[in-house]
């Protein structure tokens, strides 16, 4: 079985995939079924900084586009 990676966010973007690997010229469309995007936050100490991202989780019938 061949692996891919499921690129969502800003990896769908062509200007953008290669500035997260030069390597990754080529992208195909792809559609998951079962996963929804979100905004997620993360606190780490001190409490006044954050970090905010994109992330999936579960969610049965949902759909979600991205390349390959």
């Amino acid at each position: 079985m061949d692996n891919h990676v499921f690129g969502y966010g800003s990896l769908i973007e062509s200007a953008s995939r290669p500035r997260t690997n030069p390597d990754a010229i080529g992208a195909w469309l792809a559609e998951v079924t079962g996963y929804q995007r979100g905004w997620f936050h993360q606190f780490v100490q001190p409490v006044s900084y954050s970090c905010t991202y994109l992330g999936t989780f579960e969610k049965p019938k949902a759909t979600m586009n991205g390349v390959i």
